[in-house]
This record gives structure tokens, sequence and C-alpha cells, in this order.
């Protein structure tokens, strides 16, 4: 099962996200990573997977006999299910209240910190919040997101907060 596809990491979404987000994660990565718009020499390949991956997640009939086969593979016994979910889940998400950080702001039900709080996510990856801004998705997000943002930087002159603002567009 190590060379399997698994469509859930490949297009970075929960596995409770809804075709709409499935289909913005898989047009994001796509964009990314096109053959014709990346260098990478993987991009093809890359790209197999986007669309098989997509395939699956959009068709309820694929996206539940994937499901089905996926749970029917998962260990039965406790201790190997606390096992695997330890395994699956690193090291540094885990906070004082098993999140990686404070509960602040909006949660996100998208992408690969679905589930996740702005807080959170500011903890962990700041550049995520900052790309998240300049997004389609994650317009509706931008003036929360400024106020973290700020907190977590603390300023000592309002000069990079007027940068920061202008360069999200809000100045």
């Amino acid at each position: 099962m190590a060379d399997r596809l698994n469509p859930y990491a490949e297009l970075q979404v929960s596995a409770t996200a809804g075709p709409e987000v499935v289909q913005a994660a898989y047009r994001a990565l796509a964009r990314a990573h096109h053959p014709d718009l990346s260098d990478d020499p993987e991009a093809s390949a890359r790209m197999v997977r986007l669309n098989i991956a997509r395939e699956i997640l959009i068709s309820p009939e694929l996206r539940a006999a994937y499901d089905q086969e996926t749970r029917s593979e998962v260990p039965s016994t406790p201790a190997a299910n606390a096992a695997s979910e330890q395994a699956a889940t690193p090291d540094w998400r885990v906070g004082p209240d098993g999140r990686p950080g404070r509960t602040l702001g909006s949660v996100l039900t998208f992408g690969r910190y679905a589930g996740w709080s702005l807080g959170e996510i500011a903890r962990v990856d700041l550049n995520y919040l900052e790309w998240l801004t300049r997004t389609q998705v994650g317009i509706r997000y931008r003036d929360e997101i400024c106020k973290i943002i700020e907190g977590a930087q603390a300023p000592t002159s309002s000069a990079p907060v007027i940068a920061r603002k202008r360069r999200f567009g809000i100045l």
C-alpha cells in the first residue's frame, strides 16, 4: 500500500472536504505543477496524480468506494489504531490542548490546514496566511489574518505594518 495514491493527501484536503474545496485545491495545485508552466521534471507525473485524485474525490461513487476500501485496511486493534494515528500526526502540531496553538479566529474548512483556526496556523506557518490573503478563497479572511499577523510579529515601528497592508491591498 506504500505506492498507493492517497487522493486526500495528493490534493492536500481533509476527508470531509466538499466538492468545491476539492476543485479549488485541484486548480491551485494544477497551476503550480502543470507541465506547461513548471520546470520540474516530475511535473507530468504529479499532474497525472492530481487528475486521478480529483477524479476520485469529485465523483461521489468513486469517493465512497475509496473511503470504504481504505476503512477496511485500517488496523483493528486499539493499540495499532493509536500507533497509526500518532505516526500520522506531526510532533509540532501538538500544543497544550492537543492543538497547534491558540484557537483564535475563523476555522478553515479547506486546504492543508482544514480544521485549524487562523491563530493556530499563525503559530506554525505565517507564510501560508499571507498567501491565503492573496487567494480568492482567502479574501474573506483578509482583515482577520492581517490583525493576527500584526499581533504575531509585534513590530517596533509602524513601517512594516503599513508595508504589509499595502502588499495585501488594504491601504
